[in-house]
């Protein structure tokens, strides 16, 4: 099946939650880097939803910036079919970049 990347705006997460339940309905990966923004309605939501979670150390620094990244960043993942079919809930893990 296919695999989608997404890095949708940090700050209008809400419209993104159907598109990636509609992607993993359709048969699709999902892969979405976001805040984790737990006091929000949205990360309540993806957190019940997602597959799996990753926590992303150290912060992600964007190239030919000249500023600094001051926020923290995780990595949602939706399995094809159902969202969370893990009845567990969501598995969490490390993700670490060089």
């Amino acid at each position: 099946g296919d695999v989608i990347f997404c890095n949708p705006p940090y700050l209008d997460m809400d419209p993104w939650i159907g598109q990636f339940i509609q992607w993993a309905l359709s048969g699709a990966t999902v892969v979405a880097l976001h805040l984790p923004s737990t006091s929000t309605n949205w990360f309540g939501i993806l957190w019940n939803l997602a597959d799996e979670w990753r926590l992303v150390y150290p912060r992600i620094q964007f190239t030919n910036s000249p500023s600094t990244n001051p926020r923290d960043s995780v990595i949602s993942i939706w399995l094809p079919g159902l969202p969370n079919k893990n009845k567990s809930g969501p598995v969490v893990s490390r993700w670490t970049y060089l």
